[in-house]
């Protein structure tokens, strides 16, 4: 076929390249070969026999000089041998690395146990002095509650205990004051001849009469106008009505309100002033009655 000038050269077959490159190749080792081992060759050997003569004669002439060896050729230097190429070095033993590295992932592994483990003691031990510290607190505020509970029974035993006396007290004095004042009528009444049945303010004409004198009752609230204090203004005039008994030298046992003013101030006034008076004063006839009731206004 032929071929077109104006389309791209085929290209050569690589199997006649490489043949002639094969071929240049061996053609240069044989070369080389042969020059080397034509310039070689032995060195040549000259060897020489003294003899000592017996008899002295005269020196035979002297031998001719042989003739100096030719020069030998300078052998021509040997190309320097190419260089061998290094042997591949040895993979590393994969079963060796491998060994190595479970090695170092189970000495990290240990370490970090080693610190999850010391971690976890450490928080062990902080959670227990947590729960000691909890405790004690508890236990302390238990002791407390209960030492509170114990102070708290006694108190309220010990002001029951004195509730239950002071009523007992009263009680008792209430009956020490009923029969003191029986026995005084009782003495009013044998010293009158067992006769008399007028009220202790009546102004009739029975066989006797007991009460206080008409100027008594006037006596009485001078007295106690004198011994009050109050300061405070009052709209209209309340009346406190007062039940007071006294011994026979006059002396005043008891006194409590029989009926309120509805003016807590001024009734405590009054009870004030018959405490500073002490004594209720003798009548005319230089007696004391022993049950009194007494009236007072703060306008009067």
């Amino acid at each position: 076929m032929a071929h077109d000038a104006l389309q791209p050269r085929p290209a050569d077959s690589l199997l006649t390249g490489a043949g002639l490159a094969l071929l240049v190749h061996l053609l240069l080792i044989v070369g080389l070969t042969v020059a080397v081992d034509w310039h070689s060759a032995e060195p040549e050997t000259v060897s020489a026999e003294l003899w000592a003569a017996v008899p002295e004669t005269a020196a035979p002439p002297p031998a001719p000089e042989p003739p100096a060896p030719a020069p030998e050729p300078k052998p021509e230097p040997k190309p320097a041998p190419e260089p061998k190429p290094a042997p591949p070095q040895a993979a590393p033993d994969r079963d060796a690395q491998i060994a190595i590295e479970r090695a170092e992932r189970r000495k990290k592994e240990e370490e970090r146990e080693k610190r999850e483990l010391a971690e976890k003691q450490a928080a062990e031990k902080k959670a227990a002095e947590k729960k000691a510290r909890e405790k004690e607190e508890a236990d302390k505020k238990a002791r407390e509650k209960e030492e509170a509970d114990k102070k708290a029974k006694a108190e309220a035993d010990a002001k029951k205990k004195a509730d239950a006396q002071k009523a007992a007290d009263q009680k008792a004095e209430a009956q020490r004051l009923a029969k003191l004042r029986d026995d005084q009528l009782k003495r009013m009444q044998n010293s009158l001849g067992g006769t008399g049945t007028g009220s202790p303010t009546s102004t009739g004409t029975g066989a006797r009469d007991a009460g206080p004198s008409a100027s008594y009752g006037g006596k009485l609230r001078r007295l106690i106008k004198d011994n009050t204090i109050f300061n405070e203004s009052v709209n209209g005039n309340p009346q406190v009505e007062i039940e007071v008994r006294a011994g026979p030298t006059g002396t005043i046992i008891a006194r409590r309100v029989t009926k309120p003013s509805g003016l807590p101030s001024w009734d405590d006034a009054v009870i004030r002033a018959i405490d500073r008076m002490g004594t209720l004063p003798r009548d005319v006839d230089g007696r004391v009655p022993p049950v009194i009731v007494i009236t007072a206004r703060p306008h009067d």
